[in-house]
């Protein structure tokens, strides 16, 4: 249970388990189907690790929730900086185009 708390609740265990510290909880890739991804504070950052065919829980992992979804087309803003947004589409469960604006 001990290794259970550092891998989820410390920024050691989080780098360890491969995931990124997201505020105060550790953000795993698996994060889209536990519905705790969260925002970025600048997904821009994350954009350059992102490929295009990569599975959607990784665009998730890297870039946060989305602030909007059409259908396909997903979109994140920077809470900082308006002007910056990554724009992607998104079909059956992969990257299929990536703009990191």
């Amino acid at each position: 249970m001990i290794g259970f708390y550092v891998a989820n609740y410390t920024q050691k265990g989080c780098k360890i388990r491969n995931g990124q510290w997201n505020k105060n909880y550790c953000v795993a890739l698996d994060c889209r189907e536990k519905e705790n991804c969260g925002k970025r504070q600048n997904p821009s950052v994350f954009c350059q690790q992102l490929n295009i065919g990569d599975y959607i829980d990784s665009v998730y992992f890297w870039l946060g929730e989305p602030d909007q979804i059409n259908q396909t087309h997903y979109l994140w803003k920077n809470p900082k900086l308006q002007s910056q947004k990554i724009s992607a589409v998104i079909e059956e469960n992969h990257l299929k185009s990536l703009n990191c604006l």
